[in-house]
């Protein structure tokens, strides 16, 4: 993203999820995660742009996640990549410690707009980074997250604006910090032969996105983002698809992932 700006399509994504607020589980102070999405509101510009793919199936597995991890006593939720995801308000009452960690731009805006909406943040620690250069881990010990504890770590709609080799790092340094019984939550859009069309209007798609200054920088093919995980010391534990679009084949895959055991 460029600097000193706000991501525009974690602002997008927001906006487009305040669509399901109805339709999701809470615990916690849902109506203030719907004021911010309301704060959030921006006029529609594209056609591509008007549904992110997938979102509906991509909110209910990670919310369904997140469920069982507190049923289950995770003690951590630590949301990378967070923009302005709103869940730690949706469930606040949620007996866990919340981590949100953001590229410092988009993590300033969404504090000026939470304490603008009144929606109370105190229980999330607040991690600025940005993950292409910082020290994650580093971060991490100072925000006071602990290895030896079970950690619901979420990636959502994250990394196909990281390169390959940094999502690697970055799922390498959450396995590191992660117990036996901790989970990864991620997603990814997998991409199909394409045509013409949805060519075109995949490039009309990158370039508003490349004047917002968020390029994507990684694609994934059928089972790319299953070896990347693999390759981080991930095994997957669930996964869910979205019907390939007639139009190109492209389909969301939603993951969950624990760590490998270590070698004896």
């Amino acid at each position: 993203m460029k600097t000193g700006r706000p991501s525009w399509t974690a602002r997008w994504v927001a906006t487009r999820r305040a669509a399901l607020h109805d339709r999701r589980p809470a615990r916690g102070d849902a109506e203030a995660e719907r004021r911010v999405y309301e704060d959030l509101s921006i006029p529609l510009l594209l056609p591509g742009l008007a549904r992110p793919a997938g979102m509906w199936t991509r909110t209910r597995f990670i919310d369904r996640r997140m469920v069982e991890g507190f049923d289950g006593g995770v003690a951590q939720v630590v949301v990378v990549g967070a923009g302005y995801d709103c869940r730690p308000l949706r469930f606040s009452e949620a007996p866990v410690r919340w981590f949100e960690v953001d590229h410092p731009s988009t993590q300033q805006d969404k504090l000026r707009r939470l304490a603008r909406t009144g929606a109370r943040a105190d229980h999330i620690s607040f991690v600025s980074l940005d993950l292409n250069e910082g020290d994650l881990s580093a971060e991490l010990d100072a925000a006071g997250h602990d290895p030896e504890s079970s950690t619901l770590w979420l990636c959502e709609g994250l990394f196909p604006y990281l390169s390959r080799d940094v999502i690697v790092r970055l799922c390498g340094i959450l396995r590191s910090r992660s117990t036996a019984d901790s989970v990864l939550v991620c997603n990814a859009l997998v991409r199909g032969s394409g045509r013409a069309l949805s060519r075109l209007l995949r490039a009309g798609v990158d370039t508003v996105l490349a004047a917002a200054g968020e390029r994507r920088k990684a694609e994934f093919a059928p089972g790319d983002l299953e070896g990347l995980l693999a390759d981080s010391g991930w095994c997957i534990s669930e996964k869910e698809l979205t019907t390939p679009a007639r139009s190109d084949e492209t389909y969301l895959v939603a993951i969950a992932a624990f760590p490998k055991p270590p070698v004896p």
